[in-house]
């Protein structure tokens, strides 16, 4: 998951998979797997760097999106 300005994982969320953004929060009661990178530098480059770097930029989700997985615990 890629945030530009922040990540927030709820409670009832569970997520398997990194994390990139300036700000993120784990609830009380969510579960996390995997690695949070919240490197300004890091976050800014795996947004608007080549498509070698971002491989996985077609998992990048939208705000809405990325809102609905994180609170659906999907």
């Amino acid at each position: 998951v890629h945030g530009v300005e922040a990540v927030t994982v709820r409670e009832t969320a569970r997520v398997r998979g990194n994390i990139f953004a300036p700000r993120v929060g784990l609830a009380d009661g969510a579960k996390f797997t995997g690695r949070i990178d919240m490197d300004s530098s890091e976050v800014a480059a795996s947004g608007s760097s080549s498509r070698s770097r971002t491989q996985a930029s077609d998992h990048v989700l939208s705000e809405g999106a990325a809102e609905r997985v994180l609170t659906s615990g999907t």
